[in-house]
């Protein structure tokens, strides 16, 4: 089932993001090509929460949370220069007063589906009814110390296989506006989340043993991550 398949997506899309990139011409702006990439290491570095939780049975989802991305490093000249003939997204040159360097990404996203445990581990052909998850992903970009940079809006869909995700859509607004933003990232059950105390995460009770009283509502968004933010060449 698509839906059950994007799921995983949506935990890591959302989650923590292998890669993405994002793609935009704002009128006037000459600039073209990458502008931002990230690289995270290892770890936890975020979440997704499933309400009213994924079950055996199929139904409506709302898929939230966040990651954050570090390792992040960013053309300051090609910034600046959006910022001085576009500023979508930018609204400040280095010499203007933007902080700077580009460090750091947080992402936080909300997505809808429908559909049940299946496709987080485990593939389901059946995707009757069903319908990718969709939703927003904000984008934050910051220095080393937390001083915002720049900030991205995005409407997207997810798609999902195993524990790894991906999410496409276009921003809507800030850098990048206009563009295609495509994002990928891996995610791993909650060993706490086990509200039958049988010290088995309750999505893999429910995706493998098929526990119709298994009810998973998170898990973790892991790196390694990777992000990039691209705007395509003018015509």
């Amino acid at each position: 089932m698509r839906t059950r398949r994007i799921i995983g997506c949506a935990l890591a899309a959302a989650l923590g993001a292998t890669g993405l990139s994002l793609g935009g011409t704002p009128a006037g702006a000459a600039v073209e090509g990458t502008l931002v990439t990230c690289s995270t290491g290892t770890g936890d570095i975020g979440d997704a929460k499933f309400a009213p939780g994924l079950t055996t049975v199929e139904k409506k989802q709302t898929i939230s949370g966040s990651f954050d991305a570090t390792g992040c490093s960013a053309s300051e000249a090609e910034l600046d220069e959006i910022a001085a003939e576009s500023k979508f997204g930018v609204t400040k040159t280095v010499a203007g007063g933007r902080p700077s360097p580009l460090a750091k990404a947080n992402a936080k996203f909300k997505f809808t589906t429908y559909g049940d445990c299946l496709g987080l581990v485990l593939a389901d052909p059946d995707d009757t009814g069903e319908y990718l998850p969709w939703g927003t992903v904000t984008l934050t970009f910051t220095t080393a110390s937390g001083a915002k940079v720049a900030t991205a809006s995005v409407f997207a869909t997810l798609t999902a296989a195993g524990a790894s995700a991906t999410v496409e859509g276009i921003v809507t607004k800030g850098l990048g506006v206009g563009g295609e933003f495509v994002a990928t990232a891996s995610f791993s059950p909650v060993a706490t989340d086990d509200t039958n105390g049988n010290t088995s995460p309750d999505f893999v009770d429910c995706a493998l043993a098929g526990d119709p009283t298994a009810v998973g509502k998170i898990v973790d968004v892991v790196a390694p991550a990777t992000l990039s933010v691209t705007l395509p060449a003018t015509p």
